[in-house]
This record gives structure tokens, sequence and C-alpha cells, in this order.
């Protein structure tokens, strides 16, 4: 009897045994797939951030193969022998994986180059699992597969683990690029927008015919609070691009026009560059650009008119103007220079408290840009006898010692690239640092025309006139 008892011990003790062991090998096996898991996260993760990155270049080889580099070499799994990124056991796999896009994500074509390297049979010639909206990347993972140590005993020889990420581009500063443009060779100092014979130094060459403001239509941006109006800009947009922005990206690009320039917007667009400004809404509400080719990234060219009355629409974008109606926006957004409190001079000019007979409601931000400077103390040493603050203050013309201070500064910045940066972070705050673009051309077309964008300048609004009416009237403007 106790013999027959002890038997019964011992094999409840097995079977539990057994138990334990099955458990234990479960728990291995998923620990290893959970492990696969996160380091395809982590891939997913990287690669999309390293797309985003480059983005806005707008070169979308460069950032397909950037993605797809950076997601590889931090995936556990290795496919295939031959150097990246063009071997078939990796491109097979991105060949079998699909994935179900939301609204506004378009496939990211393969190009003819990448084709002929071996990235063929795909849908549409498009990465169904790389897409990408006009500010968005998408990456989902082809599925990973970890072999099981032991559950090939229950019948699962591997397991299966995925990965989504998304990066979305966003600007650092409040809005966009502002709708204002400088041509190709600007340099450091001083820039006029127009000149206008006359007028007040520096600005007062020969009539310049342009003002140097861009067309571009609005796609709708819920943090800015502009709605969508993709018909045929005018000082409706104007105004609101001035005031927050543009309320989308704009991206790089090489010309398309050949010498000398030509700027029509007819079959001189090369099919793989051309990405326009102007928008439509798609029948599930996405805005997307007009032109679809390539269908992923940003815009890249930016619709110029010298012919554009924008005197109004930018006086009420800068400061205010009380008979202004604005459009396209939530709610009337505050005029640009109207979001920091000031008092006394704007720059070394004298502002009025009118500007063309309209009064302005706010303070201005009336802070030049010497006063960002960083203290003497944290200037390289030789840079404080010209960029110190006491230095242009007390320099009879604040505006051409502000100037030697940035062209000195940028040529000890060529040759010590860690020499640290002139300014403050306050800079940062203030609504009279912006960047806007710059294009590719030294010249302007005639009449409504594009410029691609060749990148963007740092600028700050130094100084503004109103109403000139040919010249310069210190007791009008």
């Amino acid at each position: 009897m106790l013999n027959r008892e002890r038997g019964a011990t011992a094999l409840l003790v097995a079977s539990s045994l057994l138990l334990l062991v099955g458990f234990a090998a479960v728990a291995i096996d998923l620990s290893a797939g959970f492990n696969e898991r996160r380091q395809g996260q982590t891939a997913a993760d990287l690669g999309v951030l390293a797309g985003a990155i480059e983005f806005v270049n707008v070169d979308t080889e460069d950032t397909l193969y950037q993605i797809l580099n950076i997601t590889r070499e931090n995936l556990r799994a290795e496919y295939g022998n031959t150097a990246l990124p063009d071997d078939t056991q990796w491109i097979a796999l991105w060949r079998g994986c699909t994935d179900t896009r939301p609204p506004g994500f378009n496939p990211w074509p393969l190009s003819a180059s990448m084709q002929g390297n071996g990235w063929t049979g795909f849908t549409g010639n498009a990465m169904q699992c790389i897409s990408a909206s006009t500010d968005e990347i998408r990456v989902k993972l082809p599925d990973q597969l970890v072999g099981t140590t032991f559950g090939g005993v229950l019948g699962a020889n591997e397991i299966s683990t995925s990965a989504l990420a998304h990066a979305k581009v966003k600007f650092t500063i409040d809005g966009g690029a502002r709708p204002f443009a400088v041509l190709a060779g600007a340099s450091t100092g001083s820039l006029c927008l127009t000149t206008r014979s006359g007028s007040f130094p520096p600005c007062d060459g020969p009539d310049s015919g342009n003002f140097g403001t861009l067309n571009s239509q609005q796609w709708g941006n819920d943090e800015l609070g502009t709605t969508t109006d993709c018909g045929l800009p005018g000082n409706d947009e104007l105004a609101v691009n001035v005031a927050l922005g543009t309320d989308h990206l704009i991206g790089l690009v090489e010309p398309w026009y050949v010498t000398p320039p030509s700027f029509d917007a007819g079959d001189s667009f090369p099919a793989d560059l051309v990405r326009l400004d102007d928008c439509e809404v798609l029948a599930d509400g996405t805005v997307t650009s007009s032109d679809d080719t390539p269908a992923v990234g940003p815009t890249t060219a930016l619709r110029a008119d010298t012919g554009f009355n924008q005197f109004q629409a930018t006086k009420a974008g800068l400061v205010s103007d009380a008979g202004w109606t604005w459009q396209n926006v939530v709610s009337a957004p505050e005029p640009l220079l109207q979001q920091v409190s000031g008092s006394g001079v704007f720059s070394t000019r004298p502002l009025r408290e009118k500007i063309s007979g309209t009064t302005y409601e706010n303070p201005l931000d009336n802070t030049p840009l010497w006063e960002h400077l960083r203290s003497n103390g944290a200037l390289p040493p030789g840079l404080v006898p010209v960029c110190g603050k006491t230095a242009i203050t007390g320099a009879p013309d604040r505006i051409a010692a502000m100037n030697l201070c940035l062209t000195t500064w940028e040529t000890a910045k060529a040759l010590d690239p860690d020499l640290p940066h002139l300014f403050e972070d306050t800079i940062w705050e203030s609504p009279r640092f912006m960047f806007v673009p710059q294009f590719h051309s030294t010249t302007w077309g005639s009449g409504n025309h594009w410029q691609p964008i060749l990148g963007f300048r740092v600028v700050y609004l130094d100084t503004m006139w109103f109403n000139c009416n040919g010249n310069f009237n210190n007791t009008k403007n």
C-alpha cells in the first residue's frame, strides 16, 4: 500500500517536471520573440528618423536608401552575403511586404537606378511598406521570423514579429518659412527686399520692380490654425503667410531650367523633380500637391510674381491693418511683429505711432539684432572688439557694425568649425528671427513664375518702411 502511494507520488512528480520544462521552453521561445520584436522596432524607429532628416532634401532615392540602410544595420537578422543595399534576399524581403496605409500616404517610388540594381517586381514600381505624405514618413518593417528552440515539439517552428514607425517633420520655430525670398549669391549682411530711387540707404538704388514676396497656397494646418485654400493665391494668403509662415513644408531640389534660365511651368519641368506648391483636395479629404511626381515629400518650387500687389497684405501680416479681413484662418492671427512687448526704436529707424494712417494696436518687438549677442565673456576673445555689444552700440552706424561682426564671424567659423555661435538662445523667441527660401537663380523671372529652392537662409527683420510713394519720408513712415 505504501509502495503504491510512493509510486503515485513519483508519477505525479515526473508529470509536473514535464509541465515545468514545457513552460520553461515556451518562456525561452517567447523571450526570443519579444527580443526580436524590440530589435525590429528599434530598427524601424531609427530608419524612419534617418529618413525624416533627409526628407526636406527631396532626393527620394537617397532618402529611401538611408531608411533601408539604417533599418538593416539595426536588425538582428542578416540577409544575403553581398554588400548593402542591393542584395537579392534583402530586396525579396521588402517585395513581399504589404501595408494598409492611412489616407494621404503614398508608396515610396523606386527610381530607375534602383530598379536597375534589382529593385523590381514591386507593385507600381514603389515600396509598399515605406510610404510618405507631404510631411511624414511611415515604415512598416517586413515580418521578422525567429526560429524556436523548443516550440517545434508543439508544432511551432518559428515566431513572426513586426514593427511600425512614423516620423513627422515639424517646424522648429513658430510657423514655416516666411514668404520672402532671396536670390542665389546673396551674401551675409543687409539685404533689401526692394529698392527705390530716393528711398533711405541702403535700399535707395534703382527701382527693383519686385518686393521678393511669394505667392503660396494654404494647405491647412491645425497647429497654426490655417484652413485649406487651394485657389489662386493672392493677398489673403500672403497676409497669413507673413503672420504665421507657410503652413506646409518646402523642400530643396536641383534646378530644372537651362541657361538662360527658363521659369515657365511648361514641359521644361523634369517629371522626377517637379513638386509644385499648388495644392488639391482629394476625395478622402487629404490635401496634396496638384503635381504628384514624385508622390512623396514636401513641395520643391514656389510661385513668385513680380506683379503681385502686396503692400496691404504685407503690412497686415507684419504689423496690423484695422481694415484688414483675415481669410482662411480659424481666428485672426497676431501680426508677426506684435508678439513681444517693446518700445523705443525699431532697429535704428524711428517708427511712428501710425503707419500709412493705420494705428497698430499692440507694442511691437523693437529689439535690434545686436541685443541678442552673447556677452563678451562668452564670445571668443578675438571677436569681442568687433562683436561685443558695446563695440556695436557705440559705432556711428550700428547696422554697418553688425554686418562687419557677421562677416568676421563667418570667416572665423570657416577656419574653426567648433567656434561657438554669436547669439543667445533668446533670438529663437524673437518674431523678427525667421528663415526664408533662397532660389537657385540669380535673377527674378517675369510675371508669375516658379522658382526651385536651393536652401533656406536665416534672417532677422531689421527695418521697414511703408507707403513711401517712391521716396522715404521720415515724418510719415
